[in-house]
């Protein structure tokens, strides 16, 4: 049975398309309304990520450098041209990143050979 069926059965709710429920104590079998978030596909699969949260509001990554966890926004993260993070690394790592290459490049020469 579909989610959009078994809360318009229970609620009445007619759910649009491109909605999705989430259960907030992670057991599919609790439908009771408290325990439901209605989001979308892409903010239901940040619930389930291991690297992402959220917390009062705000959805924080968690960077696989330094083990930080930052807002999702362009202070923090580098983003491409259709939104998603670019890295899976913070700007402050990134940026420690390219320096180093930088300075080996320099010092030590053309390290991609």
């Amino acid at each position: 049975m579909s989610y959009h069926y078994k809360v318009k059965k229970l609620y009445g709710i007619e759910l649009p398309y491109n909605v999705v429920v989430h259960h907030k104590d992670g057991n599919p079998d609790n439908w009771s309304i408290g325990n439901l978030i209605f989001t979308t596909k892409s903010e239901h699969n940040r619930f389930h990520s291991q690297d992402v949260k959220k917390v009062d509001g705000i959805w924080y990554k968690k960077c696989k450098i330094c083990k930080k966890w930052y807002p999702i926004t362009e202070d923090y993260w580098y983003f491409t041209k259709n939104g998603h993070i670019a890295f899976r690394r913070c700007k402050e790592c990134h940026i420690k990143i390219i320096k180093f290459y930088n300075w080996k490049r320099k010092h030590i020469g053309n390290i991609d050979k």
